[in-house]
């Protein structure tokens, strides 16, 4: 994909991590492990592809996933007691995603400002 998004530098790419599930959906070690990769792609992913393609600065990753997971035991990485419709169902509620929607529009701005400066 890092290829794609290098000859394609006309256009700004925005990747949004997976959001977290419900406990019912998942355990404790699968619930870490998405949260190890949802950093790694915002942190040394995203890095990564900025330092070897400098100046193109056409990626950004929105962390949806740090928006509605728990941060504390005994559901931490999984989606917030808050955000959930019911036990079964992994999709946020409302609330949860009018929080993800006003973070994503200043997200959206500063990534949009950044990437057309570099044009």
């Amino acid at each position: 994909m890092t290829q794609y998004f290098k000859q394609q530098g006309k256009i700004l790419f925005i990747i949004v991590t997976a959001p977290p599930l419900v406990p019912n959906d998942t355990d404790k070690e699968s619930a870490d492990r998405a949260r190890m990769f949802n950093n790694w792609l915002k942190g040394k992913f995203l890095e990564k592809y900025n330092t070897t393609n400098p100046g193109l600065n056409n990626l950004a990753v929105f962390d949806f996933f740090d928006i509605l997971g728990n941060t504390s035991t005994p559901d931490r990485n999984m989606l917030k007691k808050r955000f959930r419709l019911d036990a079964g169902d992994s999709h946020p509620n409302k609330k949860g995603s009018q929080m993800a929607t006003r973070m994503f529009t200043p997200f959206l701005e500063l990534a949009t400002d950044d990437w057309m400066e570099t044009k």
